[in-house]
C-alpha cells in the first residue's frame, strides 16, 4: 500500500512538472514570434534537482514505513504464535487435573427407552467414545458424539430393539480415561388399555375326543402375567392340577397326560384366574 502511494506521488510530481515545462516553453515561443524578440529562458535546473531530491526522500521513508509495517505484523504473529502454544499446554493440564466422569438418567430402562448420558469435566469440541456392552463385555453399538462450544455433552442413546432383558453397562472413554456405568433393562410393560380388555377367561381344547394314554393340551387366554390353575377331573371325581402363569399378552397353554389305566367317560377341565373361572367337558375312550 505505501509503495503504490509513494509510485502516485511520483507520477503526479512528474505530470507536474512536465506540464510547467510544456506551458513555459509555448508561452517564451507566442512571445518571441509576436514581439520578434529575443527573450532570455530561465534556468529550471535547480528547482528540478530540488524536486527530484524530495521525492527521494518520500519514496525513501514510504520503503521504511512499509519495513517497519512487515516487522510488526511479523512481531504480532510470533505472539500469537506464544499464546496459542501457552493455551495448548494450560488445556492438557486442565485434562490431567480435573477427572472425567459420566452419570446416567436412570438405572432401569425398559427395552423401547433411551439412555441419556451427561458427561462431565469434558473441554469444548472434543470427542467421547460411548459404548453398550454387555455384562460380558460383549460390544452391542459404539456412538462418539462431540461436546458442544462450552464443554456440554448430554447423549441420548436409543436401546436397540433387539437385546432382550438383563443387566447392560455403558463404557466412556475420552482422553484416555475410561469410566463405566451399569443399568437394568426390562421388558416393556403391558399397556394398561390392554388388560382392560381381556374381561374373559377362554379355555379351548385341542381335541373333542380323545384316548386313554392321549395328551390333552388346552389353551386360551386371561389375564396378563398373572398365575392361572387348571384342574382335571375323571367321572369319578379325581382331581389333578396345573400351575402356570400367563404370557405377556395374556396366552397360556397347559398340558394334561391320561393314565392308560384311567377310566373312559365324560371328563372336565376347570380354568380359574382370580374370581374368574372356565369350565369344559370332553370324552375319553378305551
Amino acid at each position: 500500500m505505501a509503495k503504490e502511494l509513494a509510485i502516485l506521488v511520483v507520477s503526479v510530481v512528474t505530470l507536474f512538472v512536465a506540464g510547467f515545462g510544456a506551458y513555459t516553453i509555448n508561452d517564451i515561443g507566442s512571445f518571441s514570434n509576436s514581439q520578434q524578440a529575443t527573450a532570455e529562458i530561465k534556468d529550471y535546473t535547480v528547482e528540478l534537482e530540488l524536486i527530484q531530491l524530495t521525492l527521494n526522500q518520500v519514496s525513501q521513508k514510504l520503503e521504511i514505513l512499509e519495513s517497519d509495517t512487515v516487522k510488526e505484523l511479523q512481531k504480532i504473529k510470533i505472539e500469537l504464535e506464544e499464546v496459542k502454544s501457552i493455551t495448548i499446554e494450560k488445556q492438557k493440564e486442565m485434562e490431567q487435573l480435573i477427572p472425567f466422569g459420566i452419570s446416567l438418567d436412570k438405572s432401569t430402562y425398559f427395552s423401547s427407552d433411551s439412555v441419556i448420558i451427561t458427561a462431565k469435566n469434558v473441554l469444548p469440541q472434543k470427542p467421547v467414545n460411548i459404548q453398550l456392552l454387555s455384562t460380558f463385555n460383549e460390544t452391542i453399538l459404539t456412538k462418539t458424539p462431540y461436546s458442544d462450544s462450552a464443554g456440554k455433552l448430554d447423549y441420548t442413546l436409543s436401546l436397540p430393539s433387539f437385546i432382550p432383558s438383563g443387566d447392560y453397562k455403558i463404557k466412556a472413554e475420552y482422553n484416555g480415561n475410561v469410566v463405566e456405568k451399569f443399568f437394568n433393562i426390562l421388558d416393556d410393560p403391558i399397556i394398561g388399555s390392554v388388560n382392560e380388555k381381556i374381561v374373559d377367561l377362554t379355555l379351548n381344547l385341542d381335541q373333542d375326543k380323545y384316548q386313554l394314554g392321549d395328551m390333552i393340551k388346552l389353551s386360551g387366554v386371561g389375564l396378563a402375567s398373572s398365575p392361572i390353575i387348571a384342574e382335571l377331573i375323571s367321572p369319578d371325581s379325581e382331581k389333578s392340577t396345573a400351575n402356570s402363569n400367563t404370557f405377556n399378552d395374556g396366552s397360556y397353554t397347559l398340558i394334561f397326560i391320561l393314565n392308560s389305566e384311567s377310566e373312559s367317560g365324560t371328563w372336565t377341565i376347570k380354568v380359574s384366574q382370580g374370581d374368574k373361572e372356565e369350565t369344559v367337558t370332553f370324552n375319553v375312550e378305551n
